[in-house]
C-alpha cells in the first residue's frame, strides 16, 4: 500500500477522490492501494537555543555566544502534535510500502515533507507528485508522471541550508542585540531590512522639505500649453508671464502618433496583493488566505507563485477556457475578440509554479460559485477579469504632441484620442476600475492645429507647482519595493528560484509580524513605525540593515538546488559570519535607554487614573496610572497592543483603544472555523483581566446567491445595485 502525504486537507480530499481512497477513516482516506493523510502545514520546526539545554538557557549572557548547534535538532510544533503523530504513525505503519510526496511544489513544501520523514525515523522510498493546480486533470496527470523522490534532494539541501541559516541570524543575534542594548530586540534577515525599508521612508517623509518652482501656462479654445521652461523664482515667471501676454503664439510642431498599451501581465501572488490592496484595501496577508481558499476549493491554480507566465504546453487549453467564460459568464460573453496568449507563454520565466488563473474546472462550470463568500468573489473576480484581459487585444489611441513659442519662449500641449478600448474595457467595466479609466479625448482641439498656425492666447498666468514627499509605504506599494530588491543584481540569473526581500508566500506574514511585534502600526491604508521599530534599526549595524544578505543567498540557494554548490560549504560561511559579528561586538556597552511613556486619556474604570502606552522590555502596553504590580493597586486595567481572541492577534492601536475605551466597538478581520471574517467587538472586563468580546458581525460571513454590490454602468448611466459575477 502507498501512503500518499499533502499539505492540507483539502488537497488531501481532492487527491483521494481522484485516486479511488474513497473510505474516510477520520484521520485519512483509504482504497484502491492508496492511504492518503495530511500534514497541516509545518508539522517540525527546529528547537529554540534553550531546548538544547542549560548552556543556551536563561538567564541569557554573551558567554553563550555564538550559539551553533553541532546537529540541528527538531521537534515538533505543539498545536500540531496531534496531526503529527498520526501522519508519523501512518507512513511508518507496516502496511505502508511506500509513500507519495504531495505537498505543495516548491522549496518550503519539500522541507515541509522532509522535515516529517526524517523526524519520524522512516526511510521507506518516497516518490514526488509535482502539479500546478488542484483540478481533476492535473491531478490524474500528476500521478501518472511521479518522480523518484530522490531527484529533489538538492531542492531539499536548499530550503534546509536557508531554515538553518535564519535560526543562526535570528536567534544569535537578537539575544546578542538583546544583550547590548538592554531590552529585547527581534533580528531577522528579511524582517528587519524590511523595518529598514519602512523607517527611511517615513523618515524622508517627515523630513521633507517642500519647494515651489513656477511655470507659465497659456490658454486658447479650452487648450492649455505649459511653458517648457520651470522658475526657481516666482519674479522671473511673472516677467515672462507679461512678456507673453496678449502676444501671437505660433505654432512650430505637430506630432500625431498612432500608439497602444498591450494587456498587462496575470498575476503572481505578489501583484494579486498589491492590486486586491489597492482596490478593496484587503492587507496582503487577507489576500493570501482567501486565494487559498479558492484554490482549495478548486477554483484558482496554485497562489504561492512568483511567476506571472504560462507553459507553452497550456496556450490551447486557456483558449478554450475564455471561450467558455465567455459561454457561462454574462460579464464575459459582451466581449467578443480571438484570446491571444503569446505575450503570457515563457517556458524560461515558470519555475515551481505558473501564474494564477482559473482553473479549467471553475471555466466549464464544474465547481458553482455561489457559495462563496463575498471577499473571496472579490479575489476570484480579480483574478478571472486579468486571465481574460490578459488574452484580449491592446488598447490603442493617437496621441498629439504640439509645440509652440511666443517672443522666444517655448510652450508645449499633449493630448490623446481613444481609437480603440482593447483590454482596458474589460477591467474598466467588469471591475467597475475608476483608477484605470484614462481620459478618452483630452483637448480634443489640439488634433486640429498645424504648423505654421499663430494664435493669440486668451489668457496667460503663472502656475505654482509644489513638491511633494514620496508617501508612506500602503502594503501595495511596499510588498512592490520588497518584490524589487535584487531585481537589478539577480536580472538574467535565470536559476536564481527568486529575487526580493521575503518569498511571495513569506512577505504577508513579515509585514503582520512586524506589527504583531509592535515595530510597525498602520494607520489608515499606511504603515508607519513605532518609536520601538525606529530604535531597532538605529541600534543595528548598517550592513545587516540592508537586503544586500538576501541576494547573495537566493543565488547561493539557486546553485545548492542546481548542485553548484553545497550545503555544508554555505553553512559553513554563515557560522562564520555570525562569528565575526559576535566578536565585533564583544567589547562594546551600550547605555539602557529611558522607554517613553504616552497618555492615552482618562481611564474610565477607575476615573482618577490616566491611560498610559508604554514601551516596556515585554513590548507595548496600556497601563493606567493607578495600577501596580501589588496588592496596593487601586485599578487593574492593563492591555497589550496585540490582544487575542481565540488563535487571533487583535492588533490595538491608540485610536481603537479609544474608542473601546468609550464603550463603543471596533470592527476586526478575524479567521474562525468557516474562514475569515470581519466581527465587532467592545473590551470586557473579567474578573482582574480585560478581554475583547464579540459583539456581532461586520459583514455576512457568506453571500447570497454570488453576487455582491457594485457599481455598473446601463445605457451610459451609472447606478447601484446587484451583479451577477458567474
Amino acid at each position: 500500500m502507498k501512503c500518499v502525504i499533502t499539505e492540507k486537507k483539502s488537497v488531501a480530499e481532492g487527491v483521494a477522490k481522484i485516486i479511488g481512497a474513497t473510505t474516510n477513516k477520520g484521520d485519512y482516506y483509504e482504497g484502491n492501494g492508496y492511504i492518503v493523510t495530511w500534514c497541516q502545514g509545518h508539522l517540525v520546526t527546529l528547537k529554540l537555543p534553550n531546548e538544547y539545554g542549560d548552556e543556551w538557557g536563561a538567564p541569557w549572557s554573551e558567554e553563550q555566544l555564538p550559539m551553533i548547534p553541532k546537529k540541528f535538532k527538531l521537534k515538533t510544533i505543539s498545536q500540531s502534535y496531534n496531526r503529527y503523530k498520526v501522519v508519523s504513525e501512518l507512513i511508518k505503519s507496516n502496511c505502508v510500502d511506500s509513500l507519495i510526496e504531495a505537498t505543495d511544489a516548491g522549496r518550503e513544501g519539500e522541507l515541509i515533507f522532509r522535515l516529517v520523514y526524517y523526524y519520524s525515523g522512516c526511510r521507506k522510498p518516497f516518490q514526488r507528485l509535482w502539479i500546478n493546480s488542484m483540478q481533476d486533470s492535473d491531478i490524474r496527470t500528476g500521478f501518472k508522471n511521479l518522480e523518484d523522490g530522490r531527484k529533489f534532494d538538492t531542492l531539499y539541501y536548499a530550503a534546509k541550508a536557508r531554515q538553518e541559516s535564519d535560526w543562526l541570524y535570528g536567534m544569535n543575534l537578537s539575544r546578542l542585540f538583546s544583550l547590548k542594548y538592554h531590552e529585547p530586540m527581534s533580528y531577522g534577515r528579511v524582517q528587519t531590512p524590511t523595518l529598514k525599508m519602512i523607517v527611511d521612508r517615513y523618515e524622508e517623509n517627515k523630513n521633507f522639505k517642500k519647494t515651489f518652482t513656477y511655470q507659465n501656462v497659456a490658454s486658447f479654445h479650452g487648450v492649455s500649453f505649459t511653458e517648457n521652461e520651470s522658475h526657481e523664482k516666482k519674479e522671473d515667471a511673472n516677467q515672462v508671464c507679461l512678456r507673453v501676454q496678449g502676444k501671437n503664439m505660433i505654432v512650430k510642431n505637430v506630432v500625431i502618433e498612432g500608439k497602444k498599451t498591450m494587456p498587462p501581465k496575470l498575476f503572481d501572488l505578489g501583484a494579486l496583493q498589491q492590486e486586491a490592496n489597492k482596490k478593496y484595501g484587503f492587507t496582503a496577508n487577507q489576500t493570501l488566505e482567501l486565494t487559498q481558499e479558492l484554490y482549495e476549493k478548486k477554483f484558482v491554480t496554485y497562489p504561492r507563485t512568483d511567476s506571472r507566465y504560462l507553459n507553452a504546453s497550456m496556450e490551447k487549453d486557456v483558449i478554450q477556457q475564455v471561450y467558455s467564460l465567455q459561454k457561462i459568464s454574462r460579464q464575459f460573453a459582451q466581449y467578443a475578440f480571438t484570446p491571444n496568449f503569446k505575450r503570457c507563454i515563457d517556458d524560461t520565466k515558470v519555475s515551481d509554479h505558473h501564474a494564477i488563473i482559473p482553473t479549467l474546472d471553475f471555466t466549464i462550470g464544474k465547481v458553482n460559485a455561489k457559495n462563496l463568500s463575498q471577499n473571496e468573489l472579490k479575489i476570484l473576480n480579480l483574478i478571472t477579469t486579468r486571465f481574460v484581459a490578459a488574452a484580449a487585444e491592446p488598447y490603442t489611441y493617437n496621441s498629439c504632441k504640439v509645440e509652440t513659442e511666443s517672443e522666444g519662449v517655448s510652450f508645449h500641449a499633449n493630448a490623446k484620442k481613444e481609437t480603440y478600448k482593447g483590454w482596458k474595457q474589460l477591467e474598466q467595466e467588469i471591475l467597475d476600475d475608476d483608477a484605470k479609466k484614462e481620459d478618452a479625448e483630452e483637448s480634443p482641439k489640439l488634433f486640429l492645429l498645424k504648423k505654421g498656425m499663430h494664435f493669440i492666447p486668451e489668457k496667460v498666468e503663472v502656475k505654482e507647482i509644489e513638491s511633494k514627499p514620496r508617501p508612506l509605504f500602503t502594503e501595495a506599494s511596499l510588498l512592490k519595493a520588497m518584490e524589487n530588491v535584487g531585481a537589478k543584481e539577480l536580472k538574467g540569473n535565470d536559476e536564481v528560484e527568486r529575487y526580493g526581500l521575503g518569498t511571495s508566500a513569506t512577505r504577508a506574514g513579515i509585514i503582520e509580524e512586524l506589527i504583531h511585534k509592535g515595530y510597525v502600526e498602520r494607520k489608515k491604508k499606511s504603515l508607519a513605525p513605532t518609536t520601538k521599530g525606529i530604535y531597532l534599526t538605529q541600534c543595528i549595524p548598517e550592513n545587516l540593515l540592508k537586503p544586500d544578505m538576501t541576494i547573495q543567498w537566493e543565488e547561493r540557494m539557486a546553485n545548492i538546488k542546481n548542485g553548484r554548490d553545497n550545503y555544508d560549504a554555505f553553512l559553513q560561511d554563515v557560522e562564520n559570519e555570525i562569528k565575526n559579528i559576535i566578536n565585533e561586538y564583544k567589547n562594546k556597552t551600550f547605555q539602557k535607554r529611558e522607554i517613553e511613556s504616552t497618555v492615552i486619556g482618562k481611564c474610565p474604570y477607575c476615573g482618577a487614573g490616566e491611560i498610559i502606552k508604554k514601551n516596556t522590555k515585554k513590548g507595548v502596553f496600556y497601563i493606567c496610572s493607578n495600577h501596580t504590580n501589588d496588592e496596593k493597586s487601586t485599578c487593574d486595567f492593563i492591555i497589550s497592543n496585540s490582544m487575542k481572541y481565540f488563535d487571533n492577534s487583535i492588533a490595538i492601536s491608540d485610536a481603537r483603544l479609544k474608542t473601546l475605551l468609550e464603550d463603543k466597538e471596533i470592527t476586526a478581520t478575524v479567521n474562525g472555523q468557516k474562514g475569515e471574517y470581519k466581527a465587532k467587538f467592545k473590551l470586557k472586563k473579567n474578573g482582574k483581566w480585560f478581554n475583547l468580546e464579540r459583539t456581532g458581525y461586520a459583514e455576512s460571513k457568506k453571500s447570497t446567491g454570488g453576487s455582491y454590490k457594485v457599481n455598473y454602468k446601463s445605457n451610459g448611466k451609472k447606478g447601484y445595485g446587484k451583479k451577477r459575477l458567474y
